[in-house]
């Protein structure tokens, strides 16, 4: 069986990249989940929560600004800024 460069090797939570200069795959763990006080949270959750927060501000500052006028249905605009926000850092931020 042939891997990919992002395939899994057998290791749950790794993931296997192309082989460096001396031949060995690279392994980059992923983070299966978030110790905060004894207490474990899933990584979605950590990135469901920054996502709502980082919302919340930026719905803030279009009420403020008063750039939120111009949107037909500013809590669609909130729900939406939650799931583009909560995507990013999942990915971006969580998930490297």
């Amino acid at each position: 069986m042939q891997t990919g460069p992002l395939m899994s090797t057998g290791n749950p939570g790794t993931r296997s990249a192309s082989p460096d200069a001396s031949g060995s795959a690279l392994i980059l763990p992923l983070p299966h989940e978030f110790a905060i006080g004894g207490v474990y949270l899933p990584p979605l959750l950590v990135a469901a929560v920054f996502g709502v927060l980082l919302a919340t501000v930026s719905s803030r500052l279009l009420n403020r600004y008063r750039l939120s006028r111009h949107f037909f249905y500013p809590p669609l605009v909130l729900l939406a800024l939650m799931a583009i926000y909560t995507v990013l850092i999942g990915t971006l931020i969580i998930g490297s």
